[in-house]
């Protein structure tokens, strides 16, 4: 009874002891052939003024991607990591995804932003999760958005359930999306695109639709 009533602190949350900004995390996710690999050769290559750290599955021998380090890396840093001339990054993700976003931070702190390749043939639903735990564990990373890349001249055929090459990964790859590019415009009619676009919506009508050739 005599001890005094300790004096009661304000709570402050973990984002406000931070001492770094947090990054935030776009997962890019899109069939195979979709285009992927075209949008992030785009993103090493062209001088957009921002510093970008690409994690890949992996860098093989005909990716457009590699072929553009090749011309165009100034510097290894390391196994994984290869820096181009704008000041981006690029890394094969060896490792688990997250222990290289956590090596990335540590040895380059100025990354302004991460971009996260999911597999084409993958549900990026498992690394969405991933995230969403990291935030409520107050992580310096959080997911920003969902990219999904979608071939108009192959959607009707992989999106169809009852077609010959429905590829249920594809619908998911769609329903997950936050904003989905609507590649290789330029193959189809406009009354297909119009059809690719409907099947898109009925999927996931929120989503924010942008048409580009070339994942331009």
């Amino acid at each position: 009874m005599d001890d005094e009533i300790p004096a009661l602190v304000a709570a402050t949350s973990g984002h406000e002891q931070l001492t770094q900004p947090r990054v935030p995390v776009t997962i890019l996710t899109g069939f195979l052939g979709a285009g992927k690999s075209t949008l992030l050769s785009r993103i090493l290559r062209e001088r957009h003024g921002w510093k970008v750290a690409v994690i890949m599955n992996e860098l093989g021998p005909s990716s457009s991607v590699d072929k553009a380090l090749l011309l165009q890396h100034t510097s290894t840093i390391g196994e994984e990591w290869l820096e181009v001339e704008n000041g981006c990054l690029c890394c094969t993700a060896k490792n688990e995804t997250f222990l290289a976003i956590e090596s990335l931070l540590k040895r380059r702190p100025d990354i302004e932003h991460v971009i996260i390749e999911a597999s084409g043939a993958a549900d990026p639903g498992a690394l969405v999760q991933k995230l969403w735990m990291d935030e409520a564990l107050e992580c310096r990373v959080f997911l920003d958005a969902v990219t999904g890349v979608v071939d108009c001249s192959t959607a009707m055929s992989l999106m169809d359930p009852n077609g010959l090459h429905y590829a249920v990964e594809a619908a998911r790859q769609v329903a997950i999306s936050d904003c989905i590019l609507l590649n290789k415009t330029d193959l189809v009619s406009p009354d297909d695109l119009s059809t690719v676009e409907s099947i898109i919506k009925d999927i996931n009508p929120i989503a924010k639709i942008i048409r580009t050739q070339f994942s331009k």
